[in-house]
């Protein structure tokens, strides 16, 4: 690609060759060619520079929105002549802004016989939003050695990054660890610190095992730190986050959805902790299926605006959970009349509806309400003065999942 040097150039030698040709200085003829060669120079020396390059990238798996992951990126010469000036931009997918990610100037890159590691380099960034990532390719550059043309070329270094929701959690529904209290199971207290699953790092309460304090985090914050896990129990939840760009309000970070999948994260975290089973909608052949905390988190963070999950389509009678499921938590920002369809299961199963708030209700909507509550469904309305701040500071699986074990 031609910079705005190599016009002026090429403008330059062009004039001073006219000027040459009138006055036969023969300077000239010599000072149009050295330009011309350094043109011609810049042309090939960076295809060149490009040559024989491959690249490696190293990521944490998993993260949750608000952790800070450290990406290491090595870039090997496979030549035996060394490299110069290159540029590398290493493209970050899981941030808002488009023009996310870091550069690095690399002065001089070895050739394979006297540096095999090559070059190594490593930026730390921001999780801003969820998803199942795969990298982009990392894009070097040259213009040596005069910059009047820069070439670039993109170099493959495949890396998968699943970035978890942040769990949201609200004062009048969810489980708080310090009272005990679970909408899922009744006068059963969960058991600190002695079971299977992994659920992340949360602050000491009275009653927690020493045996899982988490010391490498207790230093770090300067507060003792505990390891949580589920318990065993009996039962199940199943989670449902209606999706549809009809259905959701807002853009980006803003959108009515990300705030509905974060209450999902939260209600599965509630229900792990209580060692109750996890049911997801199957995104194939519908119905439903059990999974783990950590697989439900992955499914909270491809849930987008493009793929339709709706109570019509999967809660149906004959496909929904047997008697293992307890409980139904549907997450939405709007109010059905297909909701009265549930009624029914009301009957052996406790049906809680969060219904995310934006301005005052409808007198439609608050009759609909009366209508879904007097038929056994719990309406939970949800706003941003709910969430219960002090518990929103849970970290998630993933940033503690590697220093755990």
């Amino acid at each position: 690609m031609p910079g705005k040097n190599s016009f002026l150039i090429i403008a330059l030698s062009a004039f001073l060759f006219v000027v040459a040709t009138n006055i036969q200085a023969g300077w000239l003829f010599v000072l149009v060619s050295l330009l011309w060669g350094s043109l011609v120079l810049n042309l090939f020396l960076p295809l060149w520079t490009l040559r024989g390059l491959s690249a490696r990238r190293e990521v944490a798996p998993s993260a949750t929105v608000g952790d800070r992951v450290r990406i290491y990126l090595t870039l090997r010469n496979q030549g035996k002549t060394a490299r110069l000036l290159l540029s590398l931009t290493d493209p970050f997918p899981a941030a808002w802004g488009k023009k996310s990610g870091a550069h690095f100037l690399i002065w001089e890159l070895p050739g394979a016989g006297s540096s095999p590691q090559g070059w190594c380099g490593d930026h730390e960034e921001l999780c801003e939003r969820r998803g199942c990532f795969s990298f982009p390719d990392l894009i070097v550059s040259c213009a040596a050695p005069f910059g009047f043309f820069t070439f670039r070329r993109h170099i493959p270094a495949p890396c998968a990054l699943v970035v978890y929701p942040a769990p949201l959690f609200s004062r009048d529904h969810l489980l708080d660890p310090s009272s005990r209290v679970s909408p899922f199971s009744a006068g059963s207290a969960p058991l600190r610190g002695e079971s299977d699953e992994f659920l992340g790092i949360r602050e000491y309460a009275s009653g927690d095992s020493l045996k899982s304090i988490h010391w490498a985090s207790t230093g770090k914050v300067g507060r003792l730190m505990t390891k949580e896990f589920s318990r065993p129990g009996a039962g199940g939840v199943a989670l449902l986050v209606e999706t549809g760009r009809k259905l959701h309000r807002g853009e980006g970070k803003d959108c009515t959805i990300e705030t509905a999948v974060r209450l999902a994260a939260g209600s599965a975290r509630d229900a792990a902790a209580e060692g109750l089973s996890l049911f997801i909608p199957q995104r194939e052949g519908g119905g439903w299926r059990e999974s783990s905390f950590e697989e439900t988190l992955t499914f909270l963070a491809s849930i987008g605006l493009t793929e339709t999950i709706s109570v019509d389509s999967t809660v149906a009678q004959d496909a929904f959970p047997g008697p293992q499921c307890s409980a139904l938590v549907i997450i939405t920002p709007q109010l059905d009349r297909s909701l009265l369809g549930l009624a029914p299961l009301c009957r052996r199963m406790t049906v809680q509806v969060l219904l995310i708030e934006n301005g005052s209700l409808s007198p439609q909507t608050d009759h609909l309400k009366e209508s879904l509550s007097s038929g056994g469904l719990r309406i939970i309305p949800w706003s941003a003065e709910m969430e219960d701040g002090g518990r929103g500071r849970f970290r998630g699986i993933s940033s503690t999942i590697a220093g755990s074990h």
